[in-house]
């Protein structure tokens, strides 16, 4: 990665040799620091604002037009196109949003331990920071002036007056250099983006940069692979010497706003975002399968669901479905959003068939949706009286917590030349998963798994009935549990491989464990997919919730079936449209 002083900045990942990586055992969303920095990007590295306030980078236009060339949609295939324009549209919407900027929540804490992938969105999103303007905060106050051997001290913020002074970085905003939820403020995070993790919402910082550098919102628009672009997504060779370096962006081309005046800055005439073409790990998106059988029990009959979802602020699911004879005929993706949430969004699932679910009945559906470690926020029913009735929707995480470490290198035939082994490689310890329950307590009185790595699952076979084949296969195992309260919020960790007394104290003495010792759990997640699913109960309602685990990664050249299809569908700008299919309904493409 070069430096921050450099004229082009090199997005690596870095893995922390030796750290353990414990559990994270809470998801929220995560409150700034009420100040904010920002470091724009100058001719010969960071702007210096003290002494030169004009004298950056941006672009003159107020439409920003970009494209992503051949190559780049050579490698990376339609489903994961549309990653990348949810890139460009969490920049504009920010950008255009009053209550963003008035909004000190902006990330998502993430769940669960390391994933072998990076996530594409969240590498486009910090590499476009770059391409319009903007610095690595973080580097641009801690690193070194090789001149001086003393700290660059060129991070801002705005006093009263809107003049800049020079301010440490506050938190962890996309534009760092470095990825650490806890680490700042007071010392530079370790560099790069961690694998498995998500870093895709522009936070109060960005903000501020745009303000200051733009004076204006920002809108894109993207155009052809043969059209003129300010902005081309691309490829570039390799993935640096470790395979680690993601992605390198910035101003290709500039001219002078004044040429009288140096200190005037410049207006970018083109940038390009470059993503490697080889990297360590799989490049791309790791999506997640839920679905719930719920049997009404409210008293009345119900005609609608509301499912609240945190995780991700796309408001299409890849996949979705409903199934039964009374399942719903119409699911709408998000509809609306919560302003201060930039990842929270309700979907909902309309007109049952017959117009309603009468009590003792039961209706099948699910989502996928493009992260792993999505949860369910809240839920709820509408009954045909009007009623609302809240809906405890339990969803399963992956979980794992272990060590990073390089992998060492390895000697070649001849014994001569070193040959990199793989950068990283995640020794996971203890491996299971968590029971996220929403806002509605309920009860959780069975839970279980079944390996299903040779039945490739569709998201529409999370069924009760997919269960009773698994128990009639004996491929179903039912964990030793007694009924668990899950409260407003409740987070439990399953440990199925590893010993509890080797788990960090923090973790051990959290309250939040259920040691399960099962190795047919290690054999199933040798093996791919496994099926969680869990029953739970309540006065209104008996759910039983699955989730997909373990899943395939959509990476460059591999888009596994049936996600590829619905993701296809939404990268085309393809309409979704409900069609019926053996009882169900699932949400298929139609131009």
């Amino acid at each position: 990665m070069a430096s921050s002083e450099s004229s082009g900045c090199r997005h690596a990942w870095h893995p922390l040799q030796g750290i353990v990586l414990a559990a994270v055992l809470c998801c929220a969303v995560r409150h700034t620091n009420p100040t904010y920095g920002f470091a724009p990007w100058a001719p010969g590295g960071v702007a210096d604002l003290i002494n030169e306030p004009d004298n950056f980078y941006s672009f003159e236009e107020n439409v920003i037009t970009w494209k992503m060339d051949d190559a780049f949609r050579a490698l990376f295939a339609s489903p994961l196109q549309h990653q990348v324009r949810l890139a460009f549209q969490e920049w504009q919407t920010a950008s255009n949003s009053e209550i963003r900027r008035s909004s000190t929540r902006y990330g998502y804490q993430r769940r669960g331990g390391p994933q072998e992938f990076f996530d594409l969105r969240s590498i486009v999103v910090h590499e476009l920071g770059h391409a319009i303007g903007l610095q690595h905060p973080d580097a641009s106050y801690f690193n070194l002036n090789g001149a001086t051997n003393q700290p660059y001290l060129k991070n801002y913020r705005l006093d009263a007056a809107g003049e800049p002074y020079v301010s440490p970085p506050s938190g962890g905003e996309v534009m760092n250099e470095g990825w650490d939820e806890d680490s700042l403020p007071g010392s530079k995070p370790p560099k790069g983006l961690p694998s498995g993790a998500y870093w895709q919402t522009v936070s109060k910082d960005e903000l501020e940069a745009l303000d200051y550098v733009y004076d204006r919102p920002l809108t894109f628009q993207e155009v052809g692979p043969d059209e003129d672009a300010l902005i081309t997504l691309t490829l570039f060779a390799g993935g640096g010497a470790d395979g680690t370096t993601l992605g390198s962006s910035g101003p290709d081309a500039s001219r002078s706003r004044d040429p009288d005046n140096a200190s005037a800055g410049r207006w970018i005439n083109r940038s390009s975002v470059a993503i490697s073409d080889d990297a360590a790990l799989p490049i791309g998106v790791l999506p997640r399968a839920a679905a719930w059988s719920y049997r009404n029990t409210t008293g009345e009959a119900v005609d609608a669901m509301s499912i609240a979802t945190r995780g991700t602020s796309n408001p299409d699911p890849l996949e979705s479905f409903s199934s039964g004879p009374r399942r719903f005929t119409t699911i709408e993706p998000s509809n609306s959003i919560d302003p201060h949430d930039a990842q929270w969004r309700a979907h909902r699932f309309l007109d049952p068939v017959a117009g309603e679910i009468p009590g003792g009945h039961q209706v099948e559906l699910g989502m996928t949706l493009d992260v792993w470690d999505w949860t369910v926020a809240s839920a709820n029913v509408r009954t045909t009286s009007g009623a609302i009735h809240p809906a405890a929707l339990v969803t399963f995480v992956d979980w794992a917590e272990g060590e990073m470490n390089y992998a060492p290198p390895m000697l070649s035939a001849a014994g001569a030349a070193l040959i990199t082994g793989r950068p990283e490689q995640f020794l996971a310890s203890h491996r299971g998963f968590q029971i996220v329950n929403g806002e509605t307590p309920t009860k959780l009185v069975e839970l279980g798994f079944a390996s299903v790595a040779d039945r490739s699952l569709r998201l529409d076979d999370l069924t009760p009935q997919t269960l009773d084949e698994l128990a009639a296969a004996g491929s179903l195992v039912r964990l030793p549990i007694d009924p668990i309260d899950l409260g407003r919020g409740a987070d439990r960790i399953v440990v199925l491989q590893g010993l509890v007394d080797d788990l960090p104290a923090e973790v051990r003495d959290s309250g939040q464990l259920l040691y399960l010792h099962d190795d047919r759990w290690r054999d199933a997640y040798a093996k791919g997919e496994i099926l969680v699913y869990g029953k739970t109960v309540n006065d209104d309602h008996e759910v039983t919730a699955f989730s997909l685990l373990n899943s395939p990664v959509i990476a460059a050249r591999e888009v596994p079936e049936p996600v590829a299809f619905a993701l296809a569908c939404a990268a085309q700008g393809l309409a979704f449209a409900a069609r019926s299919l053996r009882g169900r309904t699932l949400r298929a493409c139609s131009s």
